[in-house]
């Protein structure tokens, strides 16, 4: 046999042994998920959720938990043909809720942190958080380039003040309208107090009307859902369900119900 051939033949012989092997290694740690097997035999769905942040989850005067993430676990839960039970638990208790598993997951406007990737499992993004900047429509400002000797109204101490101190090192002669809260920068930009405003996406969500936005957001900040290390297939089902919703509008349909059109 051709040497060369012979040589290939062993380096795809090697790489097929090494997948199957880290299959065969991944099934030994985790030869089921007893996650997914508890929700398919109790027909529930145990979601822990800080009720705190509107409108993504937030206590009603009739003491219902309701929010864009309630629907959202509802939705999901409606693929599978399940009932979603929802378990009030403080934000920084959430991700050991779900290493306890006390639940089968978090969904609470929970940013993704890679240092945890090896301690829980998240889904794929379902909302960008991340900061940008933002103009009143029709505003001369196209890019951040147009920043250049313009009035930026942020909020003083915030990340997003943080960015806009990057942006003045770049663009001369831009000007910082400092505000004690974002709503008071969002005023300020309304106002023509000033010519731009830097504001997280959240923000910018709850009130763009007559806002748009300039370019590329300055940072990425997903909210993910987040479930138990062994959770491999919810996770599979969670991230099937959410393109589901993104493709058929449900997703959107869901921002303009608790964010406005």
């Amino acid at each position: 046999m051709d040497t060369r051939r012979a040589g290939l033949a062993g380096i795809i012989i090697l790489s097929v042994l090494v997948i199957v092997g880290g299959l065969l290694f991944r099934e030994q740690i985790f030869p089921s998920d007893p996650i997914w097997a508890r929700v398919e035999r109790t027909r529930v769905w145990r979601v822990g959720m800080d009720p705190s942040f509107p409108p993504f989850e937030v206590v009603a005067d009739n003491g219902e938990v309701v929010g864009f993430d309630v629907d959202l676990a509802r939705a999901i839960a409606e693929q599978w043909g399940v009932r979603v039970d929802i378990q009030g638990i403080g934000f920084d208790g959430l991700v050991d809720a779900v290493r306890a598993h006390k639940v089968d997951a978090a969904v609470s406007a929970i940013p993704y942190d890679p240092l945890l990737t090896k301690d829980v499992r998240y889904s794929e993004p379902y909302f960008d958080a991340g900061w940008r900047v933002v103009v009143r429509k029709g505003s001369v400002i196209r890019d951040l380039a147009d920043l250049q000797g313009r009035r930026v109204a942020v909020e003083w101490g915030s990340e997003g003040d943080v960015w806009a101190r990057r942006l003045q090192r770049r663009y001369e002669g831009l000007r910082l309208v400092l505000k004690p809260a974002l709503d008071e920068a969002l005023v300020a930009l309304r106002a023509g107090e000033a010519d731009a405003a830097i504001v997280d996406g959240v923000t910018y969500r709850l009130n763009r009307r007559g806002l748009q936005q300039v370019g590329d957001p300055l940072s990425y900040e997903p909210y993910v859902i987040v479930m138990p290390v062994e959770g491999f297939r919810v996770q599979k089902e969670v991230n099937n369900a959410l393109r589901t919703l993104k493709t058929t509008g449900g997703l959107s349909a869901l921002e303009e119900k608790w964010m406005g059109e």
